[in-house]
């Protein structure tokens, strides 16, 4: 018996689908029979009023468009153990949403920092200092905020991809 988790905007809301070993399906509270034709993509759901051909065509991506009586449905379908690391980045995105995270665009020494934790910066404002094959390099900020973490302080060596500090967008300035 396999799970998978379903989401489309005509569903409104994911739903778990249950594919047991026999050819049943089950979608929230209501079984099918399910039957793979010969022809290619084509499968018949059998329900209590008959039997529905569908023409079912899955992507690698996890999309899979199904169509029924000549209504298209997109879906996205993963199975249910995925669907709680994809919950996991989704919650991870949703708090850093809003904030932007000034990386180290290259290996250097931060030479000095122009900004405090809470304290407010604007677009365009030098932020930190990094020398660099013995240049001084200002980085600026990419977005005006509020600063929410400093990661770095003076004669700290940092390598390209670290946090550098994470600046907060604020709607009011």
């Amino acid at each position: 018996m396999r799970s998978y988790i379903v989401e489309s905007d005509v569903l409104g809301s994911a739903l778990t689908v249950v594919v047991r070993d026999d050819p049943i399906a089950t979608v929230g509270e209501t079984s099918y029979t399910i039957e793979h034709s010969p022809e290619v993509g084509i499968w018949h759901v059998r329900t209590d009023s008959g039997t529905i051909p569908a023409v079912v065509e899955c992507e690698p991506t996890g999309i899979v468009r199904i169509v029924v009586r000549g209504y298209v449905y997109s879906l996205r379908c993963c199975p249910e153990r995925l669907e709680y690391f994809r919950a996991l980045v989704s919650r991870a995105e949703q708090r850093e949403r809003g904030s932007t995270m000034v990386r180290a665009p290259m290996p250097g020494l931060v030479k000095a920092v122009h900004l405090a934790e809470g304290g407010v910066v604007r677009r365009g404002e030098s932020i930190v200092v990094l020398e660099a094959m013995k240049m001084e390099n200002i980085l600026r900020a990419p977005a005006t905020g509020i600063v929410r973490r400093i990661s770095v302080a003076p004669g700290v060596t940092v390598e390209k991809g670290d946090v550098l500090c994470t600046i907060e967008a604020d709607g009011t300035l």
